[in-house]
């Protein structure tokens, strides 16, 4: 009589989702009937327990908890094992993959067992084997299917139908779960709005200020949330848009608050797509040469280069040449002393005349005003935040008083520490004193001052200090003609504006008629004199 073969005991579990784990469907109790059969049938306590939380079919090995599984029993050559798994529908959700981890099972000698299902190696359980994971996969495609025409539904209502996307929040409303702005949605509303109106000049000033602000996480470097934040603004859901192109969902006004408005999306998009700032501006910019990336040839149109170049004794002299291969010019130099000469020239060739302070001023009062009403529901959003908190972790606590498995408590532990640490988070932002009471009046004696001599922004700033200067002064880049000088630059839309204001349209610059969108590029102009009045 052949001799039985003692083999080791395995569990594998497997849920789609995190609901699952935790009702009744979930882990542990997979995992508590597997340990009765496995104690019914003989085998002992289990050696090992391996579960997945894992959605829909496809490759078995993309699953953690199967892919460990098969190393596990790899790592013991010499032993024999025995998987279990309560429904047949745990094992593989289609029929290429279900076969394919068979394969995978009987090359290693496992053998497979399910708690309703009896695995048969004849033709006619094979059959029946494949007949039960077809309707398997005919299920799973099903519900897949209905998900996406409700989801898609609910798209086409206006409302978004998945998971809030940074800034925003979920909230239960009489028309479902509703997107609404939070404490991150105020950061990137800043963010978006200074990219705008050239407050950011490049893309990666935004990521850094972002990640400063806590918007992004600061463990490693802003470089790498350049593309995040590149699609934070070309994202139409936060200018109050609902769009899904992968369901020919076409973009309409969403039923959800956005957190800039329409011009200033729009605004972003053409910085992005078009000629934008961030095009022209090199990454690796140097204190000696502020105008690297600026300044263009006359001949090509292209942007100059600027270098250091060696004398025969050893001194090193800066230069700007044009390098393209077909240019007419190319590797004619000039001196960084003509550059820098002629566009401070420029600098003070376009410093706003002196009846413009008066009217400055008045805006930028009423401007401060609405930054300071701003910081005031940011906190008020905050205080929001962390009562709705100490709800949820008291709630929390309150359902895990009497549970006695261990797996469900640890679960609950480690949701009310996630949001324990969120909590204290909120506490200390508000528990920070936000020093935005800035004395008025030197502010503003200092503003004007800029106002009044833009060349000396020019003169101190650093050289990012000196290309927003640039942007708000400048529509493009600026040409530079051997041995003439600059051409008549494009003047930027701000200094149109103030174009505008002095030559007396007194009844457009009235507070109460000024647009939106140029009362926040003035501000953003005036933030960063500002910035430059406290260095």
């Amino acid at each position: 009589m052949k001799e039985e073969i003692k083999r080791i005991p395995i569990i594998y579990c497997r849920v789609s989702s995190e609901r699952q784990m935790r009702e009744g469907g979930g882990l542990e109790s997979q995992e508590q009937r597997c340990r009765t059969y496995c104690v019914n049938r003989g085998y002992g306590e289990p050696t090992k327990v391996f579960k997945d939380s894992f959605t829909g079919g496809g490759d078995f090995m993309a699953r953690p908890a199967m892919r460990s599984l098969l190393e596990y029993v790899d790592s013991k050559p010499h032993h024999n094992f025995v998987v279990v798994f309560d429904n047949l529908k745990r094992f593989a959700r289609d029929v290429e993959f279900h076969l394919k981890l068979r394969t995978a099972f009987r090359t290693r000698g496992i053998v497979p067992e399910c708690l309703n299902f009896s695995f048969d190696e004849s033709p006619e359980g094979q059959y029946v084997e494949v007949i039960l994971a077809a309707g398997a996969e005919l299920e799973r495609n099903q519900n897949k299917r209905q998900v996406i025409q409700k989801q898609k539904a609910r798209l086409e209502r206006g409302y978004w139908a998945f998971h809030a996307p940074k800034g925003y929040e979920m909230r239960r409303t009489e028309y479902g779960n509703t997107c609404f702005p939070n404490s991150a949605g105020l950061i990137l509303k800043e963010g978006l709005e200074g990219f705008a109106y050239k407050r950011f000049v490049r893309i990666i000033d935004l990521a850094r200020f972002l990640q400063e602000k806590g918007f992004f996480s600061k463990k490693c470097h802003a470089e790498k949330y350049l593309e995040t934040t590149k699609k934070l603004l070309l994202d139409p859901f936060y200018a109050g848009f609902i769009e899904y192109e992968k369901w020919d969902v076409r973009r309409q006004k969403g039923k959800h608050e956005g957190v800039i408005s329409e011009e200033v999306y729009f605004a972003n998009v053409k910085r992005i797509n078009g000629e934008a700032r961030d095009a022209v501006i090199r990454q690796d910019i140097r204190e000696e040469f502020p105008l690297r990336g600026l300044v263009c040839c006359s001949e090509c149109g292209r942007k100059m280069t600027a270098y250091y170049s060696r004398s025969k004794t050893g001194k090193r002299h800066p230069y700007y040449s044009c390098q393209y291969r077909s240019c007419a010019l190319r590797s004619k130099t000039v001196k960084q002393k003509d550059i820098d000469d002629g566009f401070k020239k420029l600098v003070k060739d376009n410093k706003p005349k002196s009846d413009l302070v008066g009217i400055v001023g008045m805006m930028f009062e009423d401007l401060w005003n609405d930054e300071i009403k701003g910081i005031g529901k940011q906190s008020e959003l905050l205080i929001k935040q962390k009562s709705k908190l100490e709800e949820e972790i008291g709630g929390l606590a309150d359902e895990s008083i009497g549970i006695e498995n261990l797996i469900v408590k640890r679960s609950y532990q480690k949701r009310i520490e996630e949001k324990s640490i969120e909590l204290e988070k909120i506490e200390e932002k508000l528990g920070k004193e936000i020093d935005y009471v800035i004395p008025y009046r030197t502010s503003y004696d200092q503003i004007t001052g800029m106002i009044k001599s833009p060349y000396k922004i020019w003169e101190k700033g650093t050289v990012k200090q000196k290309q927003e200067l640039f942007s708000f002064m400048f529509d493009d880049k600026i040409v530079f003609v051997h041995e003439m000088g600059y051409r008549t630059p494009e003047k930027s839309c701000l200094y149109k504006l103030f174009d505008r204001i002095e030559a007396g349209h007194t009844l457009d610059v009235e507070m109460g008629e000024i647009e939106s969108p140029c009362k926040r590029l003035i501000f953003e102009f005036l933030h960063v004199c500002l910035t430059l009045c406290l260095v």
